[in-house]
């Protein structure tokens, strides 16, 4: 069965893309979604930080999580981002309409801004790029890009909606990791493969105990 995406964009043609997987969801950005998820439910986040310092509270809000220093950035900018997993092993992906990157599919992600902690980066780019609010929860990794180091969390939504988010010209989807990561690497954003094989290598590691496969995991 093939579920076909949405890339939108006001001033384009509508592109798709065929994913193999009947458990994706597409939402429209700014419009309310026509699919439902219970836990939490898809609701506005309407008193989410609006200055520097309160996005800086409350990305401190998950004080038992510790993450490693950035090691020496080597002229390269820190930016930071995240990748949202549900309970059932689905992830967030943004639908890039960048004009001159041929990916198709990320996270989001953004540079770090004086006065911010890349948590902190990470947590406000989620909320203007995908209208979610998060709890991060684990560090992924950092990765490099030509300009930017970009350190990689792992995190959990805990409110927001698509429907709060200002930008229109995208689309969110929520899709299977098995189906994230039978995708060539062409259609995804750095460093969504990075990130993804580091998530692969903390869920077969939570789950080596409760024996569950490697391959029942990829398959979920």
């Amino acid at each position: 069965m093939s579920n076909f995406i949405r890339k939108g964009g006001s001033n384009e043609p509508e592109k798709s893309i065929s994913v193999v997987s009947g458990l994706s969801i597409t939402f429209t950005l700014g419009q309310e979604p026509s699919e439902k998820l219970d836990t939490p439910p898809l609701i506005p986040w309407k008193d989410h930080p609006q200055t520097t310092l309160e996005w800086e509270r409350f990305s401190i809000m998950n004080r038992g999580f510790v993450e490693p220093p950035m090691k020496h950035l080597e002229n390269r900018k820190p930016a930071a981002g995240v990748l949202i997993l549900e309970p059932d092993l689905r992830i967030w992906a943004i639908h890039q309409a960048e004009l001159y990157s041929s990916a198709r599919l990320g996270f989001p992600v953004g540079r770090q801004e004086t006065g911010l902690s890349l948590q902190a980066v990470a947590t406000r780019e989620t909320w203007e790029q995908t209208g979610l609010q998060i709890r991060i929860t684990a560090w992924l990794g950092d990765f490099d890009q030509i300009v930017t180091r970009t350190r990689l969390y792992l995190a959990e939504r805990i409110g927001g909606s698509p429907a709060a988010c200002s930008w229109s010209n995208q689309t969110l989807s929520l899709m299977p990791l098995a189906v994230l990561q039978q995708l060539p690497n062409q259609m995804l954003a750095s460093p969504v493969s990075e990130g993804l094989e580091s998530l692969k290598n903390i869920l077969n590691m939570t789950h080596a105990m409760e024996g569950i496969s490697d391959k029942d995991l990829i398959q979920r």
